[in-house]
């Protein structure tokens, strides 16, 4: 394709010709290549302003929605609609600037609107289906989900998303009925406890060779099938295999959690629960299960110090140093020294803060501090006396 200067040149001379035609379609290549060339449309609207007014408010539309200005273009949109309400075109594009600007029940009533005119677009199915998602009504996902089933008998996508409503809504049969995809079959066998199906259908996975995200998304899978055979050593195994593909994530450390509590193992169960609540932001939660793991197994460091790091992520900084101070009195601990040093350096305790940087005190200054710290302490007894005399 010609750069963007040599088609607007050849645009430019095709208006002098008087070749209208010929100067649309070359706009149109140069939006293609160039979407947010205002120039193009600018001289799209003047061509088509006096010709074609439905194209006209579609091409503002567009030049608005570039430019940023949603709500310009979904009046535009609007006026296109009122010149013929039976032209998808503008539909299509309400639809789109509701969805962008979160008006989503307006975006679902447009999309419908769309399917009445035009039932073969597979994007606006797609878009109907995330929409009610996101409304939190997936009754309705699934009849669209349906209806793109019966639209596009071939389409696998359609059959696989139905499959994992019905998922949702327990009809693991139903959801069967329309799974395509062997993720989705082993993942509902599980739920059915179906394990030898479970089973093959994982061998099928695995003989498959899947890369990156798809050997992710088997190991968790195998990970659940050891566990719903309470193999529960085998599930560690296969968790263990998970997290070096995927990052620690919420669900791995919930797996984790059920894991060690089948192995009746309750301060790693805590510690994984904690982990899990700490990377949903539940920060009170995780503190509430790790104080769970510290009541059983009071002396562990790991667990002090998550304890401690969840206390200050509270902005909870003293209650957070008493835990420091445990961690500490435990053997010494080097790492948390420094961090009580720099804490009560910080807060002008110089006694604590020589005490937890190692720095012996000289007896005389020792005595001078105490001693200034009774005069400090007697004039403040004075002054309360002042004020409490009647």
């Amino acid at each position: 394709m010609a750069n963007l200067e040599t088609l607007h040149e050849r645009a430019n001379n095709a208006l002098i010709d008087g070749n209208n035609e010929l100067a649309i379609k070359i706009y149109n290549e140069i939006i293609e290549s160039s979407p947010e060339d205002t120039i193009a449309y600018s001289q799209l609207m003047d061509l088509y302003y006096d010709t074609d007014k439905m194209s006209y408010y579609i091409t503002r539309a567009n030049l608005n929605i570039v430019q940023g200005h949603y709500e310009h273009a979904i009046n535009d949109c609007k006026k296109a609609i009122n010149l013929d309400a039976s032209e998808v075109r503008p539909h299509l594009k309400l639809a789109k600037l509701y969805a962008v600007t979160k008006k989503n029940v307006k975006a679902i009533d447009e999309f419908l609107r769309v399917l009445e005119l035009d039932p073969t677009d597979k994007n606006v199915y797609f878009d109907l289906i995330t929409l009610y998602g996101e409304e939190n009504s997936k009754e309705s996902a699934l009849n669209i989900a349906l209806q793109a089933v019966k639209q596009f008998e071939n389409d696998d996508n359609f059959k696989n998303i139905a499959a994992n409503l019905y998922y949702d809504f327990n009809d693991y049969e139903k959801a069967l009925e329309f799974a395509k995809d062997n993720f989705i079959k082993a993942k509902i066998y599980l739920q059915m406890e179906s394990l030898e199906k479970a089973y093959e259908v994982l061998e099928d996975i695995k003989n498959s060779n899947p890369k990156k995200d798809n050997k992710i998304n088997y190991l968790k899978l195998l990970a659940q099938y050891n566990y719903v055979k309470k193999d529960f050593n085998k599930a560690l195994e296969t968790l263990g295999e998970y997290v070096k593909e995927a990052k620690p994530n919420p669900v791995y450390f919930q797996m984790m959690a059920l894991v060690y509590e089948g192995l009746k193992d309750e301060v790693n169960a805590h510690i994984n629960w904690g982990y899990c609540a700490k990377q949903r932001d539940r920060i009170e939660e995780a503190i509430v299960q790790f104080h769970s793991a510290h009541n059983l197994d009071p002396k562990n460091k790991d667990i002090l110090f998550e304890i401690a790091k969840l206390y200050e992520m509270n902005n909870e900084k003293f209650v957070s140093m008493d835990f420091y101070q445990k961690i500490y009195e435990i053997d010494g601990d080097k790492e948390a020294s420094n961090i009580l040093a720099d804490f009560y350096k910080k807060q002008g305790d110089l006694r604590l803060y020589k005490k937890y940087a190692g720095i012996e005190e000289d007896e005389n200054v020792a005595k001078e501090y105490e001693e200034a710290f009774e005069q400090d302490e007697g004039l403040l007894n004075k002054i309360l006396n002042f004020f409490s005399k009647k």
